[in-house]
């Protein structure tokens, strides 16, 4: 016994640090919509259910790119998938390439209701969504 706690206990804590922090989107550029920045629509989302208080959204000109979910990281949490990390969903329309630095991800890119990132990393919504209070389609912008 006292081997196998020695043993699992470097193991444990490898792994902890391996995997980077997941984050709350917090990186707000203007509360005006993207394309003021020089930024393109990439995907516009809309909301499909995996179940009960699950599901992801899927890019309209290609259902196989799905940039967030809802439900799947934690009850009520609106996820941004990395666009460009490891299994970036912004890759598979692409040559392989990343199109962009930055993206940015709206609720309402008219009002300005969106978060930024860098290409590689994912972040959570602030806050919850419930079941009818979660967005019915979101918005993707990639500046390049």
């Amino acid at each position: 016994m006292l081997f196998l706690t020695l043993f699992l206990l470097p193991v444990l804590l490898f792994l902890h640090t391996v995997y980077a922090d997941h984050s709350t989107c917090s990186w707000v550029r203007t509360k005006k919509s993207p394309s003021t920045l020089g930024y393109v629509m990439s995907c516009s989302a809309k909301y499909v259910s995996d179940g009960l208080e699950k599901g992801h959204y899927e890019c309209d000109t290609n259902t196989t790119r799905q940039p967030a979910n809802w439900g799947f990281l934690r009850r009520h949490t609106l996820e941004m998938s990395t666009p460009c990390g490891k299994h970036g969903w912004a890759f598979s329309n692409y040559d392989g390439s990343c199109p962009g630095r930055t993206f940015a991800m709206c609720i309402n890119s008219n009002a300005g209701t969106c978060f930024y990132m860098q290409s590689g990393d994912d972040c959570e919504w602030p806050g919850e969504f419930t079941p009818t209070t979660k967005p019915g389609a979101l918005e993707f912008w990639v500046n390049a």
